[in-house]
């Protein structure tokens, strides 16, 4: 039977959030079932007849703190997405469905999420400028970010999540065969290390919720993004949404499969909370940007203060944490 979720009340008693049944009636070890000690987040998986129920919570004991997640969510990396040859997503004929499969993706994963207990789910379109998703089929009870303008990636996220979630994601830019590879413009950046190793967006936007201790627990792209993200990530859960052939030629999964994947390996991740870890570059960060022409490295040379020229078509600043990064 499919995990659900269920309402239990969390006390703190000698330092561990003691679970209890709807009738306050304290349970102990004998009822099989884990107790983990949070520093914010507290896990507590109830073992059943037929189900597992799971149930995330934070103790009003522990200051009050709703359990919080955002869910970041890009539109090349939905099932059925591929573009046309030749052109930017937002400016091909695919546009249309994959707005509407990222909403639908994106809604698996907060359904998830709300299912097993989360009190605030924040969606953030970060697709081009911002303003991609079709908002009112999202599920109600999500809030979102959404436009360009922000002076971070993850904007207002703060140590208070309990994890972020990266929906329709993509791989780096010069990965082969993956569908609509790039980082952050394809016309722009040939390539951004990251302390000399070449990083994408899944790495680089979850070094910046890890300078916040958030952890990164799901991604969903095609293989060869999945396959980025646990190279970086190796704890987090992931979801294949198609196999990837070429920049605009994919194997895919039905949608509805896709998103029925992705709402039961967001639980997944839930239920494994405590084991997942915010990600992070060794400090201090040195970031380089190898653009596509130098014209554009000239420009960003002179638009981007504290950054130096490292080549013809290259600049690079050192950065003393991830949250003074600008895309």
């Amino acid at each position: 039977m499919q995990k659900s979720c269920i309402a239990r009340e969390i006390l703190q008693h000698k330092n561990l959030f003691i679970a209890t049944d709807t009738h306050g009636q304290e349970l102990d070890e004998a009822s099989d079932f884990k107790i983990y000690k949070p520093i914010y987040k507290s896990v507590v998986a109830f073992k059943g007849l037929d189900h597992v129920c799971v149930r995330l919570c934070v103790s009003v004991a522990n200051g009050g703190l709703a359990l919080k997640f955002m869910i970041a969510v890009d539109c090349d990396g939905p099932a059925c997405v591929v573009g046309e040859p030749g052109k930017a997503l937002s400016d091909s004929r695919d546009m249309v469905f994959a707005r509407e499969q990222a909403t639908r993706e994106a809604d698996a994963a907060a359904r998830a999420l709300f299912d097993c207990g989360a009190e605030k789910v924040i969606v953030w379109d970060n697709h081009g400028v911002g303003s991609n998703l079709v908002f009112d089929k999202l599920e109600p009870r999500c809030e979102i970010i959404l436009g360009a303008g922000f002076d971070r990636r993850f904007p207002l996220l703060d140590e208070s999540y309990a994890g972020v979630l990266m929906i329709g994601y993509h791989a780096m830019e010069g990965t082969p065969d993956a569908v609509l590879a790039h980082t952050y413009s394809p016309w722009a950046y040939a390539e951004i290390r990251a302390n000399g190793q070449p990083v994408g967006e899944i790495a680089l936007d979850a070094a910046v919720a890890g300078e916040l201790e958030v952890p990164l627990i799901f991604v969903s792209s095609d293989d060869k993004g999945c396959a980025e993200a646990r190279q970086f990530a190796p704890w987090v859960e992931t979801v294949e949404t198609k196999i990837a052939y070429g920049r605009t030629c994919a194997y895919s999964k039905h949608p509805s499969s896709a998103e029925n994947e992705i709402y039961q390996r967001v639980t997944d991740s839930v239920n494994k909370l405590e084991s997942m870890q915010a990600f992070k570059f060794a400090k201090p960060i040195t970031i380089e940007i190898r653009f596509k022409k130098i014209f554009k490295a000239f420009k960003a040379r002179v638009k981007r203060s504290g950054w130096r020229y490292s080549g013809f078509s290259s600049i690079m600043r050192e950065h003393s944490s991830m949250l003074e990064w600008r895309c």
